[in-house]
């Protein structure tokens, strides 16, 4: 994603598991977790470039992830 003033313009866009809910950034802006409801687990994407790339990580987290902080 480009953020140019008030405008976002989309650069690409990642499929994650069922049901995303929640949406975290790491401290460095390198990596986004997703948390994904139905599957109870948190996907790791990569930032890199304007782009956001799957790392086909994910850490099972034994419940809804909706309060990731």
């Amino acid at each position: 994603m480009a953020i140019d003033g008030k405008t976002v313009t989309k650069a690409n866009q990642v499929n994650v598991l069922g049901h995303p809910q929640g949406v975290v950034f790491s401290p460095d802006s390198q990596y986004v977790y997703v948390g994904n409801m139905l599957d109870q687990k948190i996907s790791i994407l990569q930032v890199a470039n304007g782009q956001v790339a799957d790392t086909g990580q994910v850490v099972a987290v034994g419940g809804p992830p909706a309060s990731m902080r």
